[in-house]
């Protein structure tokens, strides 16, 4: 070496020995007939082995100025490396060369005083990976020069990867968008592989075992890759034929990455798996990008650029390009656009997400607004129906008018059913089913449900059995209404395709902890049975077996589909066993807490008409057949009837009159329900007098809206004259004692 150059190569004029046993030293190696291999050529390639490698080269100082060279390894984990500087004028003794920490790359610092021969050893520690005998030696002043820039270049490359990782991340928690997580880990594992390949682990923390870092993050990049690329082009949907591939290999890198650490020949996994996962990427890219997805479009653009980077890379190990620096900063910069590009196409994918979000906003508004009116404008013609066939019942007829009557009324309730069940479904699909926690025993539901389904599986000749394993007195915590309306769905469909046989709820206990016990409840039946092609479907909405199941057995195909929506609300999950002509199970498992107080029976109620003569109810609705209806209903309970026609003519009537109880429609033109209930609680300060709020808005909210307003109870439209006695009960008894 002499003044001319800062930066010497040493890579042709190295000798190398493998030491298969690894059991050689320094001693050894300095004997006259070590075998060293001498004109070694490129490719200085070593392959998975588990051997020590020796390398050693001469080396004479003729520069004047510079005592200190630097011999650095560009591509060789300074842990795995020991250096040994030998006098070959044997003036001095052999020496151990320490590491510099403060450098990324492995680097030793030689001294090499002016025209004195120096034999240079290393002995490099193989762990199962290729690897190159890439070294140089640098003056101080070309490390000093090299050593800012370089740290300038990596911190601009890694900063720009990590502020995306953390950028993608905090989208995911925005949108909650897997695609965004699987490129923020992609990213940040990438990272983590650069700093390590880079040296800059080194760097950071000495005590590190670089090579497991590498690996690891290496089989992180991958398996992230693969599911970022899976999500983004929504593979399952577009092409299934190629889903399972992709999650057969996910899962592997995910179970490789575990164990890999404990493998040998681990650079030969990672090279497996990324080569798999470019098998299966390129075909989906190419099929995709020829249906003009725009996904695949723009991820071409940013797989070429990534390609392209790698050919430095390429051209090294095929010893066609000897700049490891050159190489391995290309790769980085390649790396960078990539993931440009990639975030470019997450943030035009973010845009089109917020917009579809602000569509199901804008349409769930829609929605609402469309139930809310079709609930009254159904409701409202049914409320009449109802309420006539109910006048009737309470005159004398003859047995054929009877008849006739009854069979108007069970077509009312019927088609009631059919409203109530495409509104529940509705309002199930986009919110949250009330549940209202309560005290209950099983024996009311129970009971309740016998009264209603009882007579029903009598007249086909069914046995109805109601059976519990756990005590039915006990008193728990649960929403009892939202179990009945499941259990009621479960059995009432049971009852119905079931032609002979049994109809059965069975209630077992599954277990208790301290406070809580969780009960499952199996509806089972000896009717028509299920195809399992058919069970795939069951709890779709509007789902019927076959046109001709719809006929014979009438429904909307929504009551099951409610049931497994109230179910997975409470937080349970309805399942179903079944075969065709031998009949079906429905069960599932709720956890309930115990009471510590009996509960009232909510389901059980007094209906004897009471004496109300010495009380005054004004109806307030601007509808005049409701008028009349509720007159006549109320007049049938014995109680004296005012009617307002709107809530101007109310608060005039309550100016003038002191009335016990106020039925009050919500929908009225110019000064509705809500406006006149806060003007009558403000301005004529009647706090105490008891609202009733009439509605055939039956949508989630409406209770709680009426009572915000100021009223005291909610009846919604069509009433029967059981829950009109209720209310008179509730209010004009119960209230004035």
């Amino acid at each position: 070496m002499d003044g001319n150059a800062d930066i010497v190569a040493t890579a042709s004029s190295i000798e190398v020995l493998e030491d298969k046993t690894t059991d050689l030293n320094f001693q050894d190696l300095i004997k006259p007939d070590s075998k060293f291999v001498n004109s070694w050529q490129m490719p200085n390639n070593v392959g998975y082995t588990m051997s020590a490698w020796w390398v050693r080269f001469d080396v004479l100082n003729h520069d004047p100025n510079n005592r200190y060279w630097y011999l650095q390894l560009q591509n060789i984990n300074a842990h795995s490396l020991q250096v040994y500087s030998f006098p070959k004028n044997f003036k001095s003794k052999a020496r151990v060369i320490p590491s510099i920490h403060e450098l990324r790359y492995a680097s030793f610092r030689l001294d090499l005083p002016q025209d004195e021969p120096y034999s240079i050893y290393l002995r490099i520690k193989n762990n199962n990976r290729p690897m190159m005998f890439n070294l140089r030696l640098l003056s101080a002043d070309a490390l000093v020069k090299a050593t800012p820039k370089d740290h300038v270049f990596y911190a601009f490359v890694l900063g720009g990867l990590l502020i995306m990782s953390i950028y993608n991340l905090l989208t995911f928690f925005s949108l909650n968008e897997r695609s965004y997580l699987s490129l923020a880990i992609f990213i940040f594992s990438n990272c983590i592989n650069l700093l390590s390949q880079s040296g800059m682990v080194s760097l950071l923390f000495p005590e590190v075992d670089v090579d497991k870092i590498h690996i690891v993050s290496a089989m992180l990049t991958i398996a992230s890759g693969n599911d970022f690329f899976y999500n983004l082009m929504l593979v399952a949907y577009r092409l299934p034929r190629y889903a399972i591939l992709f999650r057969i290999h996910f899962w592997l890198a995910i179970l490789t990455m575990l164990i890999v650490g404990f493998l040998p020949y681990q650079l030969f996994y990672i090279s497996v798996f990324g080569g798999a996962l470019l098998i299966l990427a390129v075909p989906v890219i190419w099929i995709l990008h020829k249906a003009k997805v725009s996904e695949a479009r723009i991820f071409v653009w940013a797989f070429l650029i990534m390609n392209v980077s790698c050919i430095p890379i390429l051209l090294y190990g095929l010893d066609l390009f000897d700049d490891w620096a050159i190489a391995f900063n290309s790769l980085m910069l390649g790396f960078l656009l990539f993931i440009v590009l990639l975030s470019l196409n997450q943030s035009r994918h973010t845009r089109e997400l917020r917009d579809q979000a602000q569509q199901i906003e804008a349409s769930s508004k829609a929605k609402d607004a469309f139930l809310t009116t079709m609930s009254h404008e159904l409701r409202t013609p049914m409320h009449a129906v109802v309420i006539s066939g109910t006048l009737l019942q309470q005159t004398k007829l003859t047995p054929q008018q009877s008849d006739y009557v009854e069979k108007l009324q069970v077509s009312a309730q019927h088609m009631l059913d059919l409203i109530n069940d495409i509104l529940d479904v509705s309002r199930l699909n986009h919110t949250k089913a009330d549940v209202k926690i309560q005290a209950f025993t099983l024996q009311a539901i129970l009971e309740n449900l016998e009264k209603l389904l009882s007579d029903q599986a009598r007249e086909k000749h069914l046995d109805f059995i109601l059976n519990s394993e756990y005590s039915i007195t006990t008193p728990l915590l649960g929403d009892p209404t939202r179990l009945s309306q499941i259990l009621l769905n479960l059995l009432d469909n049971a009852v119905k395709f079931t032609d002979d046989g049994l109809v059965s709820l069975t209630i077992k206990p599954m277990g208790q902890w301290l406070s809580r016990v969780e009960l499952q409840f199996t509806v089972a039946d000896t009717g028509i049975g299920l195809s399992f092609k058919e069970q795939e479907r069951l709890f779709e909405p509007f789902f019927q077996v076959n046109s001709s199941t719809s006929r014979r057995y009438r429904g909307t195909g929504l009551g099951l589909t409610i049931s497994y929506d109230l179910v997975k609300h409470l937080g349970g999950e309805l399942q179903v066993r079944s075969k065709p002509s031998q009949g079906s199970s429905f069960f599932f498992k709720l956890m309930f807490a115990l009471a510590e107080q009996q509960p009232i029976n909510s389901f059980t109620q007094s209906f004897t008409v009471r004496n109300y003569q010495e009380k005054r109810v004004l109806l307030v609705d601007d509808d005049s057949l409701n008028q009349f209806f509720g007159k006549e209903l109320l007049t049938v309970l014995g109680v004296k009837v005012d009617l307002a026609e709107s809530g101007t003519v109310a608060l005039i009537k309550l100016k003038e009159t002191s009335y016990d109880l106020v039925f009050m429609d919500v929908s009225m033109p110019d000064l509705d329900g809500y406006q006149t209930t806060q003007l009558i609680r403000h301005e004529l300060e009647l706090t105490e007098l008891p609202i009733v709020a009439l509605t055939a808005h039956a949508i989630s909210g409406e209770h709680e809206r009426c009572l915000a307003a100021g009223m005291n109870d909610y009846l919604a439209k069509p009433f029967s004259i059981q829950e009109l006695e209720t209310m008179l009960t509730r209010w004009l008894i119960k209230n004035h004692n």
